[in-house]
């Protein structure tokens, strides 16, 4: 994976999977990544398994929207994540504070791979 980028309700108002409305930005601000990678070129131990490892601990999600909607934060660039392996299992999104919202809700990524 070279790119994450994560959308707001003020981008896309639902996801185009699930069909469940994106948290609020109010929530977004409150939500954070942890991405688990895993290294096909380390073999330290000679027996062909991939070591995983948190290669993005607790990140805000804001460091991953990059479009200028008038309205959320954005950045500029999004962080490189120079050619990583995500190990998606492991990957996970937490908030600091509960969701006021009792329905279903969807966070959406779009992810740049490479050849």
């Amino acid at each position: 994976m070279w790119q994450l980028q994560v959308y707001s309700i003020n981008d896309v108002a639902a996801s185009p999977i699930s069909g469940n409305a994106l948290i609020t930005s109010a929530e977004m601000k409150t939500a954070y990544l942890t991405l688990y990678f895993a290294d096909p070129d380390f073999n330290s131990n000679n027996n062909g398994t991939q070591p995983s490892g948190q290669y993005v601990q607790y990140r805000s999600l804001w460091t991953f929207h990059c479009i200028d909607n008038h309205t959320d934060p954005y950045v500029f660039n999004l962080p490189d994540l120079a050619g990583q392996i995500v190990t998606w299992e492991k990957s996970f999104v937490t908030f600091t504070s509960a969701l006021g919202n009792t329905s279903n809700l969807s966070v959406l990524f779009d992810v740049a791979y490479s050849d």
